[in-house]
């Protein structure tokens, strides 16, 4: 059962919601049968309301009954109009359907056990009433069965809530009708007039789907108020629907009387116009053209307002489409400045790298250079205390060389051995200029001392007297050189040593003090 869509349709963007929107749901009121019975089944005077009611199955434990209007000849809030003819076709298929929790096929709560309907004063039309005299405003009220016994604990208890509510007549529970149907006509109500017209929708007529509430338009075109007029209607079932805003949707608890209460869907003043009554045959059907010739102006508004409407739509696509493409722009130089950062950044970092590199090898090269250093100054240290003992060990050498070369010396003149030493000991501070006239006199006083021996061997003197007189002479030269019989430095010498030689060191003592004064 699909709604077929015509052109003008497909080209303002509607196929889709036409083709959905197969499901009409409209609110009513429930009315408890509780306390339905076989006996009242026998009592009931009327023959098709007691057939209806003897279809629910009467005094069933397991089952809570009630009843509710399901749908009334009117235009509606929503604009969709329940003709007399397509309706009345249809009185008997909600029978057997799904009664479900707030329309939700998965949540099945009992079913619909049959159907009657009745005028808008509660007064019972005979199923077999003729086409002409069925009534242009009626309603078809359904009867149904809520399963009370639930094995699931929690549905159980909602059932019960549910029930329980609907006795306390609390006006909370409501019962929304489901119905199907495979195409639909308009329904066209003058503002100004009250006339009613039926439009079929065709090729030439399809434009008005968009001014349809229901397709997202304003309900009106031009001073006609345009609904949907539901053809070959099926009613698939119902659904029990929290909606306690309905104030005309009271729930009535008696079981014999029948109420008729229309929901706030069907208000009176959408009924069909101040002047107008439907009829089974629609006998006051027209064409497109009986509403567009009376508003061509309207139309050429429309066709200009829709001519600005797509360009709109197209400059709403462009700019959609610039739009885009400066994202994608932006995207890119994004992406441009962000490789370039990176580039620039990796850059640096290879700058970097290589400076830290170029530190690092220089820091080694310090490094290593300071390392060379110290081992350099421990190298020069040690080269000093090298040289320091090395200088040492030469001074020592120089000094043992220049006291044996002076030695040597005096031994030449004529000193003994011993007496040499301790000669060179005692002047071992004396500059080789001071030493060099030490040597002088010592080989002087050797001399005189050799000539007086060898004079003394000549006479047959005694040795010692000779070196006594030679002493003496000795002493004498020496002090002739300086005489200074107040110096306080005198040569130490040994108590063996000969009278001469005393005397000798006696001499060159007192004349070196003098000399260094």
């Amino acid at each position: 059962m699909t709604l077929k869509v015509f052109s003008a349709e497909a080209e303002a963007g509607l196929e889709e919601l036409i083709l959905q929107d197969t499901i009409v749901k409209t609110v009513a009121s429930i009315k408890s049968l509780k306390h339905a019975s076989k006996e009242d089944i026998e009592n009931e005077t009327d023959e098709q309301f007691a057939r209806t009611i003897a279809k629910a199955n009467p005094d069933q434990i397991d089952l809570y009954y009630l009843e509710s209007i399901l749908v009334s000849t009117v235009w509606n809030k929503n604009d969709d109009v329940f003709l007399p003819e397509p309706t009345w076709a249809a009185r008997h298929t909600p029978e057997d359907k799904q009664f479900n929790y707030m329309h939700d096929d998965d949540d099945i709560i009992g079913h619909i056990t049959g159907s009657y309907v009745e005028d808008f004063y509660g007064n019972l039309i005979p199923d077999d009433t003729p086409e002409d005299k069925i009534p242009s405003e009626f309603n078809i009220v359904t009867q149904a069965v809520i399963y009370t016994a639930r094995s699931n604990p929690e549905t159980k208890e909602r059932i019960d809530e549910i029930i329980d509510s609907i006795e306390r007549g609390e006006g909370k529970w409501k019962v929304s009708m489901e119905c199907l149907f495979p195409h639909f006509d308009y329904a066209a109500l003058n503002k100004e007039t009250g006339e009613f017209k039926i439009i079929p929708r065709n090729e030439s007529s399809a434009s008005l789907s968009k001014h349809l509430r229901v397709y997202g338009g304003s309900g009106e075109y031009g001073k006609w108020k345009i609904g949907r007029a539901l053809r070959g209607l099926t009613f698939s079932g119902k659904g029990l629907v929290d909606n306690p805003a309905n104030e005309r949707s009271d729930i009535r608890k008696e079981k014999t009387e029948v109420v008729t209460i229309a929901s706030d869907n069907f208000a009176p003043e959408y009924r069909w116009g101040k002047n107008y009554t439907v009829t089974a045959s629609d006998k006051n059907s027209g064409t497109f053209a009986d509403i567009s010739e009376t508003d061509k102006l309207e139309n050429q508004e429309n066709k200009m307002s829709e001519d600005l409407t797509k360009r709109i739509a197209q400059l709403e696509t462009e700019l959609s489409e610039a739009k885009k493409d400066k994202e994608e722009m932006k995207k890119k130089m994004d992406e441009q400045k962000y490789q370039e950062t990176k580039a620039l950044i990796s850059q640096h970092e290879d700058t970097i790298a290589s400076k830290d590199s170029d530190i690092a090898s220089l820091q080694k090269e310090l490094d290593d250079a300071k390392a060379a250093l110290d081992t350099a100054k421990s190298d020069l240290e040690k080269a000093n205390e090298e040289k320091a003992e090395a200088q040492k060990a030469i001074a020592q050498l120089e000094e043992e060389k220049t006291k044996a070369e002076r030695k040597a010396e005096l031994v030449k003149v004529g000193a003994s051995e011993d007496e040499a030493q301790a000669t060179v000991e005692e002047w071992l501070g004396a500059s080789d200029e001071q030493f060099s006239k030490v040597v002088k006199l010592t080989e002087a006083a050797y001399k005189n001392k050799s000539e007086e021996e060898e004079a003394m061997k000549k006479k047959g003197k005694a040795s010692d007297d000779v070196e006594d007189e030679e002493g003496e002479d000795a002493s004498e030269s020496l002090d002739n050189i300086e005489d200074d019989e107040t110096s306080q430095a005198s040569l130490n010498s040994n108590e063996d040593d000969s009278k001469s030689g005393n005397k000798l060191s006696k001499s060159l003592a007192n004349y070196f003090i003098n000399q260094s004064k």
